[in-house]
This record gives C-alpha cells, structure tokens and sequence, in this order.
C-alpha cells in the first residue's frame, strides 16, 4: 500500500499538510543544516544558564524554582505565539497579514494584562503590607494560568471549525474574530511574567535581573523549539508543548512558593 512506501522511503514523501506546510523539507529527522545551530545554541544557553546560575548567592530551591518557572512562561509563550501565526496565515490570506494581527494582538494583550494585575495587585495589598509572605498562594496567583490553559486548549479544540466557518467572510471579520477571540488569552498570557517578578523582588535586585535574562533566553530556546517541534510533529504538538508549559510554570510556581514559605521562621 502507498502509506507502507512513503513509510519505507528513505525521504519524507508525504504531502504538506497546514499542520506540517513544509513541502521543502525532504529529510526525515532534524534537517542537517539546523544540526550545527542546534550545537551552537545549546553551548550559548548552557553557559549562560551556568553563569546565570552562580550569579545569584541564594538557597538552591529557590533558584532553580524561579528559573524554572521563568524558563517555561517564556517557552510557552513563543510556543503559543508562533502556533497562532501558522494557523491564521490561510485564515487571513497572507503571512504579512497574520504576523501583523497576531503580533499586535498578542503584545498588546499581554501588556494591558501586566498593566491590569499590576492594579489588581496594589489594590490587595496596602501599603507597606507583606502579605506575600503570609499567604504563598499571592505570590504567583493560579487563576491566570487557569485562564491561559482553558483559552489555549478552547482555541485548538475550535480553531479547525472557526478556520473552516469563516473562511469565506470578509477580511476585516476574518480580522475581527481572530482578535475577539486571542485577545482575552493574551491578557492572561501577560500576567505570569509580572507575577513573577513581583515575587522575586522581595529577594533582591539581582533576582529581577535574572528572571528577566532567564525569560530571554528562553524565549529564543522557544523559538528553536517551535520550528523543530513542527518539522517533527507539526503545529499541533507545538500548541501541545505552550500548553504543557504553562501549566508546568502553574505547577512550578506554586511548588517554589510553598517551599519559600516552608524555610520561613
């Protein structure tokens, strides 16, 4: 049978598909030209990561909880986002088009969402008020990340439907519902990083820093992530690894402010 062929070939013969749009791509595995920047990034994250890591003259728990959950928000997001531009591309007719409305709505969101838990915070606490330490859950609050997981996981469940019900509208409605529905997610999406770093000013400038040097490189790692993800397996197990990451940051987060509030006196 043809499926028994494509499978025994010794390149990739199956057709494109909008999960797997790559009709360049012959090689099965990791294509060799990506192989030497594979080795390259991982030396320049690695050492960074090492040098990061001894930076900070802080218990071991917590410098690997708070890198951890740095590392995953920053992974999830370009996960997300660049699972979003692949899917919206046919849907609005030009790559141009979904970079530009994906982009715009998702930094956009994301920071009226900082700006918005910003607020809700200072609103909480008083003035001079603690209160971080007393109740570890206010450190890194889970209902954003509920948000995030629910939207995301909604959004890939329905997008087939949505790409195949409004594909014949006009181009400002096409724009209109990918922005009515990314928009809610990328208010949540905007909340873990300030979250975070709210949490770790209590130990000092130098862990604002590298939360924000950890989230970087992670975000390029994410990046990387994303392309080899898609050749292997397609954009649906990219979608998988955001969502994934975000609710390993749920997790993280939660664990590190536990243990915090545990090696308190």
């Amino acid at each position: 049978p043809l499926s028994a062929l494509l499978a025994a070939a010794p390149l990739q013969l199956t057709p494109t598909t909008d999960d797997q749009p790559f009709f360049f791509s012959f090689t099965r595995g990791i294509p060799q030209q990506l192989q030497p920047l594979l080795w390259v990034l991982g030396v320049i994250v690695g050492g960074g990561l090492v040098l990061l890591w001894f930076t900070v003259n802080r218990r071991l728990d917590q410098r690997l909880g708070y890198a951890g959950y740095f590392a995953a928000i920053g992974v999830g997001f370009m996960l997300i986002e660049i699972t979003v531009m692949q899917q919206t591309q046919r849907f609005l007719g030009h790559p141009t088009t979904a970079l530009t409305v994906v982009l715009a709505t998702l930094l956009l969101g994301a920071g009226w969402g900082s700006w918005l838990i910003g607020r809700w915070l200072s609103g909480r606490t008083p003035p001079g008020e603690k209160s971080t330490r007393r109740t570890p859950q206010r450190a890194v609050p889970r209902w954003p990340f509920v948000g995030i997981l629910l939207l995301w996981a909604t959004w890939s469940l329905l997008w087939p439907t949505l790409n195949s019900h409004f594909l014949a509208f006009s181009l400002p409605w096409r724009i209109g519902t990918v922005v009515a529905y990314l928009l809610p997610l990328a208010l949540f999406m905007g909340m873990p990083f300030a979250l975070g770093l709210r949490a770790v000013a209590r130990f000092g400038e130098s862990q604002v820093a590298l939360a924000w040097a950890i989230n970087g490189i992670a975000s390029v790692v994410g990046t990387l992530l994303a392309l080899l993800a898609a050749l292997l397996h397609g954009y649906q197990s990219v979608a998988f690894l955001g969502w994934f990451c975000y609710a390993g940051a749920l997790l993280w987060g939660t664990v590190v402010a536990n243990t915090n509030q545990g090696g308190r006196t």
